[in-house]
């Protein structure tokens, strides 16, 4: 189905359906829980997950207690927490039929780093022997490629990565990239991935939607409008040009 949206300035635009299924996280296992619909979540080591959070006082799993912003589209948002070191993957597989029109993906993001810098090396190590990993980013990926892989053959698009001097705490802020017309028909895996070994990381999305917009085409209702406003038009211009009495 598409949604028409109407300017004064312009035409009409449709809006092509959204590719992401449940991108509001609306559908999902209640507070408490880390399950939504449509989507697969994914923790490495330690205990913590993309748990269910609404409102602003988390009371879910995890040693962080502060208040969090309300999630910003709807009742529902996921969000980490976390009790110790671990890598937190939520992701979902999308089919992108073949298009000319280009792609939006877009989403809000809740930061809130408890750590006093980020460090984002180029892997999702989370283990502390390694190097600091401190960091969030969100990738469309190969499906076949593995859940933990940065490459370049497994990354078709990087769409966000935390870098060094980054704010701490930040969000929900709006992100929006287009995405390139190299995944036109094929199936990607839209990956959000949260990884930590110094200090708690809280990362809340929300509002995932995947579109392109299209200009409509005009439907018989708008030709009808159309022929009777030029109809009018005309009458009204020879009416002021026949002489008064005739």
């Amino acid at each position: 189905m598409l949604v028409v949206l109407t300017s004064t300035a312009g035409p009409a635009w449709a809006v092509a359906a959204d590719l992401v299924r449940n991108g509001g996280l609306e559908q999902n296992g209640g507070v408490g829980t880390s399950s939504f619909a449509q989507w697969t979540t994914l923790t490495a080591w330690v205990n913590g997950e993309w748990w269910v959070q609404t409102g602003s006082d988390p009371t879910w799993y995890g040693v962080f207690r502060g208040q969090v912003p309300v999630p910003p589209e709807g009742t529902f948002a996921a969000m980490t927490n976390q009790a110790g070191p671990g890598r937190r993957l939520m992701y979902q597989d999308i089919f992108i039929p073949p298009q000319d029109k280009p792609l939006n993906l877009s989403f809000e993001v809740y930061l809130n780093n408890r750590h006093t810098r980020w460090a984002s090396p180029p892997n999702l190590e989370f283990l502390p022997t390694t190097v600091p990993n401190q960091q969030f980013r969100v990738d469309l990926m190969d499906p076949t490629a593995p859940l933990e892989a940065l490459t370049a053959a497994a990354i078709f698009f990087n769409v966000y990565a935390t870098q060094p001097g980054d704010p701490l705490v930040s969000g929900y802020n709006l992100v929006t990239v287009a995405v390139p017309a190299s995944v036109s028909g094929r199936t990607v895996r839209l990956r959000f991935a949260e990884v930590d070994n110094q200090a708690n990381l809280i990362a809340g999305i929300d509002n995932v939607r995947l579109v392109a917009q299209v200009e409509s085409v005009p439907t018989l209702s708008d030709f009808l409008m159309l022929t009777l406003a030029a109809t009018l038009a005309g009458v009204a211009l020879l009416a002021m040009r026949r002489p008064n009495g005739i």
